[in-house]
């Protein structure tokens, strides 16, 4: 049996900021969407930091997936 495990992350976005107006009422201002630049940086900084994370906690494994596995080795002869 094979279970495919697909890591990805939830987020709360940002759209906008409640802040005083000229006439001191509160107003919603809208916030752009982020650019390619800045999408580019989170994803490093994701990708950079999950890892670390995971290890942190004991919840990385880092053995190659040989080693991993539960499975008996299997030799196999192959004529050429």
């Amino acid at each position: 049996m094979l279970v495919r495990l697909t890591l990805h992350f939830h987020a709360i976005a940002l759209v906008g900021v409640f802040a005083a107006a000229r006439s001191g009422r509160q107003a919603f201002r809208e916030i752009g969407a982020p650019s390619h630049e800045e999408l580019e940086d989170i994803v490093q900084r994701i990708r950079e930091r999950t890892p670390r994370w995971l290890r942190k906690r004991g919840l990385l494994e880092e053995r190659p997936n040989e080693e991993r596995s539960n499975e008996a080795p299997v030799e196999m002869d192959v004529a050429c």
